[in-house]
């Protein structure tokens, strides 16, 4: 049996707290080797990306570039993207949920305080974006009670460093890490950093945005642009709803809508994805059935590829039953 990637969901605090030469790293190259599948919030890319920009700033070793901040912020998304990681993009359903945290009194979080908002989006998008059995890593402690007691995660850590001992072993050296050049980055990775429900979100949740992301770069290409704002989300579920459809050819729609809502998906993402994959001729559509395009052999090839990569998912699907 095909072993199960380990899905991790890393918070701010967690990887505030962590080595870039040395956690960071062992993160990346696990996921790059397809042992863990890593995801992080925008919150967390932000503050990441802050913190980096902060600190340089403060030795006065930030590059001499007029984009500044939104430059380090681009660097580290292609860095982490470079390897695998998952940048969940913000949504509606998103802010909504983090803002009825804000206001609960189950939770500590005051909406008065910025860094309690901040923490609200990162658990929102965990609760609607990872499946309940992803490892958290948490290094707060009143954020990681919330992740168990409140939005039902069973698998939360606050030892990181604990973790990934148990993952590569204490004798592993730290491995090499190739990073993107400031230099190469160009005007549409600046400007499609974070989404525009994120940027709206942060822009009252961290009064520094005022003050580092005062204007971005102006993208001229838009065929570009739209390219580079494809979200990443979008190809996951592509690549479940091809690899399902090869393998139960055919799959009834409701069968797919129920595989699909166990990953977390909801009926709006299903339905705008697959009908996206009908109209590029991918699958056909009956009135109770997806079925893959079986006239053409570049799309039954491009769908035993999506196969291969959710078999696990596959596997573990049948063993249930």
């Amino acid at each position: 049996m095909t072993e199960e990637i380990l899905e991790v969901y890393i918070d701010t605090s967690a990887l505030r707290g962590m080595s870039f030469n040395r956690e960071v790293a062992t993160l990346l190259s696990l996921s790059a080797k397809g042992i863990i599948r890593v995801y992080l919030s925008e919150t967390t890319l932000w503050e990441r990306g802050r913190q980096q920009y902060e600190r340089d700033f403060s030795g006065d070793r930030v590059v001499p570039y007029p984009d500044g901040i939104n430059r380090y912020l681009a660097w580290f998304k292609a860095l982490f993207e470079k390897y695998g990681v998952i940048i969940i993009p913000s949504d509606t359903e998103i802010t909504d949920l983090a803002a009825t945290h804000l206001q609960s009194s189950e939770s500590y979080f005051s909406p008065d305080v910025e860094n309690d908002q901040r923490d609200a989006h990162v658990l929102a998008t965990a609760e609607i974006k990872t499946p309940k059995k992803s490892l958290i890593l948490c290094h707060d402690n009143n954020l990681a009670d919330t992740f168990e007691n409140i939005s039902g995660f069973v698998n939360v850590r606050k030892d990181f460093k604990n973790f990934l001992l148990e993952l590569v072993g204490d004798s592993a050296e730290s491995p090499n890490i190739e990073k993107p050049s400031l230099d190469s980055l160009d005007d549409v990775q600046i400007a499609s950093t974070f989404s525009e429900s994120f940027r709206g979100y942060i822009s009252e949740a961290d009064h520094r945005f005022h003050e580092y992301l005062k204007t971005l770069p102006e993208v001229t290409d838009k065929l570009t642009a739209k390219l580079a704002n494809m979200q990443l989300l979008d190809a996951e579920i592509r690549k479940r709803i091809l690899g399902y459809t090869q393998w139960f050819d055919p799959i009834t729609k409701n069968q797919l809508n129920e595989l699909l809502g166990l990953r977390h998906y909801n009926n709006g993402q299903i339905l705008t994805n697959v009908e996206r994959l009908r109209d590029e001729g991918l699958i056909v559509e009956t009135e109770h059935c997806w079925m893959t395009n079986n006239q053409d052999p570049e799309v039954v090839e491009i769908c035993e590829q999506a196969m291969s990569v959710v078999m696990t998912e596959i596997i573990e699907m049948l063993e249930l039953d």
